[in-house]
């Protein structure tokens, strides 16, 4: 039996599991709507969009810079064709950071900034456990990122103790 006629035999399993999902994530919206009057789930998917695409572009920069040459040879092995070149200033943003301020301290802070943003945008429509959904999201990368992010700028004399 060949791949494409496994694949046919399939095809009504993976409608009825698309449906199924659909269905999921329909309550799920309905759920949250009630409890919290703001549904999370496409806040939560521009977060993880956000940070899959941020470590892509890391896994790029690592094949083009050679920090990665095994994966590099692999995928050169496997037929494909990597590009050899990426711009100076973002190998350095992400190899180096910017005045101590490293590439992923970045990116952790745009996500606060755009938690921030939403609740600013959505905050008197939201019911309490609405605004503590929001605090936690935020508190949780706010304690990822700002300790951090303080203690480079002091090192880097870019603020005073």
């Amino acid at each position: 039996m060949s791949f494409l006629a496994g694949l046919g035999a399939a095809t009504p399993i993976i409608l009825q599991g698309s449906k199924i999902a659909k269905e999921a994530v329909k309550a799920s919206s309905d759920i949250q709507k009630n409890a919290f009057r703001y549904d999370f789930t496409g806040l939560i998917t521009g977060l993880v969009f956000i940070l899959v695409f941020a470590k892509l572009i890391e896994a790029y920069i690592q094949l083009v810079s050679g920090v990665q040459n095994a994966a590099l040879q692999f995928i050169k092995l496997l037929g494909f064709q990597v590009p050899t070149y990426a711009p100076p200033a973002i190998v350095q943003l992400v190899n180096e950071g910017y005045s101590g301020i490293k590439y992923w301290d970045m990116i952790k802070f745009l996500c606060v900034a755009i938690i921030g943003l939403e609740w600013l945008r959505y905050k008197d429509q939201l019911s309490y456990a609405g605004h503590g959904v929001f605090a936690l999201l935020g508190g949780f990368f706010v304690l990822i990122t700002v300790p951090d992010l303080f203690r480079k700028l002091k090192e880097n004399r870019l603020i005073t103790p």
